[in-house]
């Protein structure tokens, strides 16, 4: 069986590939402090585009994406192929023994009926691995359809996939603030050293004592420490590496 999922189809999205913008997938590690090991990826998209010269040039496509709609289909493609590379991992390895993909998928996608059909779709190929996958919800919107959203959150929930949000306290975190989705949220991501406060969780609808917690951006033993210090359960950020095209990844845990 071969397995395409190194890069982003993009042959939808109007006009993109024209320019460029080819898309490929690459996986960022998520150090567990308990068990001290990486066996944990945030999936990213990256870009055959200048980052050096032009360093904001990911976020202005995604901010286009956002306007378009096209993040949608941008987003369930990202999903698929993760779902793609876990079964990668399993003929790698020849076990069950498969590591955590946490995937970005926007509000706009989680308020899309679309979000429902690729999710069946990838329970009806391989059922199996769908507890691996972790859909993580970004933070700079608001949902469209609030209602869409909590269908599909509780169609996440019941195929054995987990929620997080992404990137407290930056942008609205439109899952936290929810009254309905807030209880099906499994995880929160932060910014190094921003646990949530009581006054602030007073304003939510939202526990963050029960949600496993992961402090993003962790570049330094510093940073780690007081991660943990603070109960972080897992750190993210260039102290643990840098995001790799998905299958070195992979093919490195592996062999590990």
């Amino acid at each position: 069986m071969s397995y395409d999922f190194e890069k982003v189809d993009f042959s939808k999205l109007s006009g993109r590939k024209e320019r460029g913008y080819e898309g490929f997938i690459y996986a960022q590690p998520i150090r567990d402090y308990e068990n001290s090991d990486i066996h944990k990826f945030e999936i990213l998209t990256r870009f055959n585009v200048d980052f050096v010269k032009d360093p904001g040039v990911i976020e202005r496509i995604f901010q286009e994406l956002e306007k378009t709609g096209e993040i949608i289909d941008h987003d369930l493609d990202v999903m698929r192929r993760a779902h793609m590379a876990l079964s990668y991992v399993r003929t790698l390895n020849g076990s069950d023994n498969l590591p955590e993909m946490a995937v970005n998928i926007s509000p706009k996608t989680l308020s899309s009926p679309k979000f429902a059909a690729a999710l069946l779709s990838m329970k009806e190929d391989d059922p199996f691995i769908l507890d691996k996958m972790i859909v993580e919800i970004t933070e700079r919107y608001d949902f469209d359809n609030e209602d869409i959203a909590f269908e599909n959150c509780q169609l996440i929930k019941s195929t054995g996939l987990r929620i997080a949000q992404d990137d407290y306290p930056l942008g609205r975190c439109a899952a936290i603030h929810s009254k309905r989705i807030a209880p099906l949220v499994d995880i929160i991501k932060m910014e190094v050293g921003r646990i949530p406060s009581l006054k602030a969780t007073a304003r939510m609808a939202f526990d963050p004592e029960r949600c496993l917690k992961v402090e993003e951006r962790i570049e330094t033993i510093a940073h780690e420490e007081g991660a943990i210090r603070r109960g972080a359960g897992q750190g993210q950020g260039f102290f643990y590496g840098r995001p790799m095209p998905i299958k070195s990844s992979l093919e490195a845990l592996a062999s590990a």
